[in-house]
């Protein structure tokens, strides 16, 4: 292996959680997109050569994280 491509993590809320990234860690937002066929909205940041998604489920309700 020789680099990470990109590495996903689950959150329940992207606009509560896409402050701290942006502005506490100091990564580049790169914009949001919903993914339909895996039921999700994901927000993309770049560290580096490697990208971070955040991932909130559509299934609220349903789904525990």
């Amino acid at each position: 292996m020789n680099k990470i491509a990109h590495i996903g993590i689950a959150v329940s809320n992207l606009e509560k959680t896409i402050p701290f990234y942006r502005d506490q860690l100091g990564l580049t937002f790169k914009g949001t997109e919903e993914v339909n066929s895996e039921n999700v909205k994901v927000a993309f940041f770049k560290i580096g050569e490697s990208a971070i998604e955040l991932l909130e489920p559509y299934c609220q309700s349903l789904c525990r994280i």
